[in-house]
């Protein structure tokens, strides 16, 4: 298993919140504390991807943590330029599943610590899916997200909650994060996304990623016609971004450019991505010819 991606949990005495790690030869708790105070530190979408990251790693060992939380994910310290690695530890609830195998049995009991169980795990009789974790993960993004809070509230009916389905994501920092953290809180496991789902999830592109995807759907959708149900579905929503009208939103300067070359309807979003995808073919074109 890979140090890079999967630590022991160090057991210190004093220490009872072990969440930064030096992971160098020699490896040592350098300080103690409130996981609220260190994310208010933190870039918390970074944290995330190096949370997801793992899944797929021990998925593919055929691993289930089963007792994932936030007193058992670590930090590394944060490298010269400021990175810090995400670690899940204390892999002694684990269960090692046989190749090719996506559910296990209960015989063993509840596993996991109260207020972090997937619903299922507290169910009578028979088998689990894996994707326990991913439900626990999803209960770590929001603790992340909202600096320390819980989807299912408070410790004493958190796991009730649980149970009932009774969540509030609130303090979600945005609609993306609180989509994806539904998804994976899911009552159903059959509707959790799986760990591959996860990592490709938007909220962890860069800006060049996200660029690319915009033009690639105005790329698609360029020679359709307004009533294909792809452009149909597209702008059953797009009073959301329009607004009414986009023009009006955008700086005057980009806006009276647009106009130069051809009319875009304000209220449309297949014109707005056009908009965007000829604005950056233009910037592409004009870098290529000062570079030539």
């Amino acid at each position: 298993m890979s140090r890079d991606d999967v630590s022991d949990r160090i057991e210190k005495e004093e220490v009872t919140d072990p969440v930064v790690l030096n992971l160098e030869r020699g490896a040592h708790v350098v300080t103690q504390g409130d996981w609220r105070l260190l994310i208010d530190r933190l870039d918390f979408g970074a944290v995330l991807q190096k949370l997801y990251k793992w899944m797929p790693f021990t998925l593919n060992l055929c691993i289930v943590h089963r007792d994932i939380k936030p007193h058992n994910v670590l930090l590394s310290l944060p490298t010269s330029e400021g990175r810090v690695r995400a670690l899940i530890s204390d892999f002694g609830l684990c269960k090692k599943l046989a190749s090719g195998k996506v559910s296990f049995s209960k015989r063993s009991g509840v596993t996991g610590t109260d207020g972090w169980i997937a619903p299922e795990m507290m169910a009578n009789g028979g088998r689990t899916m894996c994707n326990v974790d991913i439900f626990s993960l999803g209960c770590v993004f929001y603790f992340v997200l909202s600096g320390g809070r819980h989807p299912f509230g408070d410790p004493l009916r958190r796991q009730a909650n649980i149970l009932a389905g009774d969540y509030s994501l609130e303090l979600a920092t945005s609609e993306l994060w609180a989509r994806l953290v539904e998804a994976m809180i899911s009552r159903e496991p059959e509707q959790r996304p799986s760990a591959a789902t996860v990592a490709v999830y938007p909220a962890f592109w860069d800006n060049n990623q996200v660029l690319n995807f915009l033009q690639d759907v105005s790329d698609r959708i360029e020679k359709e016609e307004v009533t294909d149900p792809v452009v149909l579905n597209l702008e059953r929503g797009a009073h959301v971004v329009t607004q009414g009208d986009w023009r009006l939103l955008i700086d005057p300067e980009v806006a009276s450019d647009l106009r130069k070359y051809r009319n875009y309807r304000g209220e449309s979003l297949r014109d707005l991505l056009r908009a965007l995808r000829n604005k950056v073919s233009a910037k592409v074109e004009t870098d290529y010819h000062h570079v030539t």
